[in-house]
């Protein structure tokens, strides 16, 4: 079976690749080669820190790409210098980001799948997703008309009564000041309080792969998973892609099939369109690759939920009880109100703990995300000496009205921490981002440990200086007090530390063949002016939807298992 010639090639066993794998080789007659780059765990077999039900997969190394990373702004003027490249954090393991993310399972606003629609995506309005997403879920809290409740991916919610002291005191704190209550956030799309989906069982998580890749689906004859095996290009001879050369514990190696599917995630899939000739052709050419097909839409669009964070180190009466893994157990859905806002484009995730280690458990924090931003980014191929190399560049903030409306919500985020009720458990708070010093931190070792045991004991023994050691050894940044009610210095700080929150989408976009930065037709995946080529991945969206993205790219993914599972769509149209 190695050497057959495949139905379908699918490049990436993500969130959307799994999905795929499985819902085609429901078809006896259809065979399908799913490769992964990293590792695939057996069912029931997956370390520890992938079924952890709190966010300890991403510091494991083996988990994510070594060595990634990206650009998260840029500069504001010519006088001021550029902001380094910083780790991102993508997984490179058999689920992709649902066997590495934190397990928030919100699905968005419906306006935001209509306005795929009205951005070019034929279909894709939210009356014709909404199947899709029940289609996924097992939703354990709710049933009826918009859930689904015999789906691969457990969905759940943790209790009020189970909601530990920090979280409880933000939501009481919030509905003080007259924000409602919402019961079930992914069917009530008001702002309000709402407690956390999250693609989770009480004992461990459920990716993809556990979800769609069980021992029951792996025994199929017609699925053949070769993991850590890299794609290295497709092979692509006018305008048709016959299969892709990959290297592996076996070398590399070529594998033919009558369609190759590109689920390989917003990064990754237009890297490798552009290195195999497929994309802007006056950037191609820069990188020295020579072009196969001009396709300027691919790299453009990219887009991310810039995000920061207010912390604040906790009495111990505030502290998280053992027996509760999950970090988050419930977030805000916000409008900022300004001058160009649009509804619920503000999101604040309230975890109790943020870390494994001493320090980690004693801050609970707010975690203010951009929910709707407008700025682009892009990925461009240049030259070095090692040849064409990405660059992952976001463009946080580069829109004025972005930065507004984020410095909005560090404005709320900082009242809420600064109410009466909050402040009963908290002892300092502080602005805290995600940085390589972060990163370093909370990866396991008796040093990380021993340090943050140390720094817990100095700042419960600080008394009055506590402010003082948080600022120099936490925080390593203004005092909030101090500039949190001025603009410039505010966005200073916001466009000097904001990183997004590993929610990447757009690269590779769906829309008509007549729009020019359209990749892909919404219809049937197809990559236009190719044939036997295909997307289904986060890459594919338009426009990055108010909440985090990977249960949208499941729901992506079970509707294009269903038009590609119909053997009329195949081969039948013509660049």
């Amino acid at each position: 079976m190695p050497d057959a010639n495949w139905d379908f090639i699918i490049v990436g066993g993500g969130s959307a690749g799994c999905v795929l794998a499985s819902r085609l080789t429901e078809n006896d007659d259809c065979r399908v080669l799913l490769l992964e780059a990293g590792r695939d765990d057996a069912p029931g077999q997956e370390p520890w820190h992938i079924r952890d039900t709190f966010f300890s997969a991403p510091y494991h190394a083996d988990n994510v790409w070594p060595d990634l990373k990206v650009h998260w702004t840029r500069p504001l003027s010519n006088h001021e210098p550029a902001r380094p490249p910083q780790p991102y954090l993508q997984a490179r393991v058999m689920g992709g980001g649902s066997s590495i993310n934190a397990m928030a399972a919100p699905r968005g606003l419906p306006d935001d799948y209509d306005e795929w629609e009205r951005l070019g995506a034929t279909g894709w309005n939210a009356a014709s997703v909404l199947p899709y997403f029940k289609r996924l879920e097992n939703d354990l809290d709710f049933a009826g008309a918009t859930h689904g409740n015999d789906g691969p991916i457990t969905i759940r919610r943790i209790p009020r009564t189970a909601w530990p002291p920090f979280v409880a005191a933000v939501a009481t704190a919030v509905e003080t000041r007259g924000l409602p209550w919402i019961d079930d956030m992914n069917a009530d799309h008001r702002d309000g309080v709402c407690s956390l989906p999250l693609s989770s069982t009480v004992d461990h998580r459920v990716s993809t792969a556990m979800g769609y890749l069980n021992a029951e689906v792996r025994r199929r004859k017609n699925l053949l998973i070769e993991s850590r095996t890299c794609v290295t290009r497709l092979l692509v001879d006018r305008g048709v892609v016959s299969g892709v050369e990959i290297f592996g514990p076996s070398g590399s190696r070529i594998r033919r099939g009558k369609e190759v599917v590109l689920c390989a995630g917003t990064l990754q899939s237009p890297t490798l369109l552009m290195r195999s000739g497929v994309g802007p052709a006056e950037t191609l050419a820069n990188a020295g690759i020579k072009t196969q097909l001009d396709l300027p839409g691919v790299g453009q669009n990219l887009q991310e939920h810039p995000t920061l964070a207010i912390g604040g180190f906790l009495r111990r009466a505030g502290m998280q009880p053992d027996c509760l893994r999950p970090g988050i157990s419930i977030m805000l859905r916000l409008t900022s109100n300004c001058a160009v806002s649009a509804p619920s484009d503000l999101f604040i995730g309230v975890p109790n703990k943020v870390s494994w280690h001493a320090f980690g458990r004693r801050v609970g924090a707010l975690n203010i995300a951009l929910n709707r931003p407008e700025s682009r980014g892009e990925i461009r191929m240049v030259g070095t000496n090692l040849g064409p190399t990405p660059i992952f560049d976001f463009n946080l903030l580069g829109e004025q009205i972005d930065r507004e409306r984020l410095r909005a919500g560090i404005r709320e985020a900082f009242s809420i921490i600064k109410s009466q009720r909050v402040q009963e458990l908290v002892l300092a708070s502080f602005f805290a981002s995600f940085s390589p010093r972060v990163l370093r931190a909370n990866r396991r070792s008796w040093w990380n440990a021993a340090q943050t045991r140390a720094l817990t004991t100095l700042l419960d023994l600080a008394g009055p200086l506590r402010s003082t050691v948080v600022d120099r050894l936490v925080a390593r940044g203004p005092a909030l007090d101090k500039i949190i009610d001025d603009d410039s210095a505010l966005d200073a700080w916001l466009h000097r530390s904001c990183t997004g929150w590993f929610h990447p989408v757009g690269s590779c976009r769906m829309g008509a063949a007549a729009d020019r930065l359209a990749v892909v037709d919404p219809a049937d995946a197809r990559v236009h002016g190719m044939r036997g080529l295909r997307i289904v991945d986060a890459s594919l969206m338009p426009r990055i939807p108010r909440a985090n993205t990977n249960l949208t790219t499941i729901m992506l993914a079970e509707r294009f298992a269903e038009m590609l599972a119909d053997p009329t769509r195949l081969n039948l149209k013509t660049p």
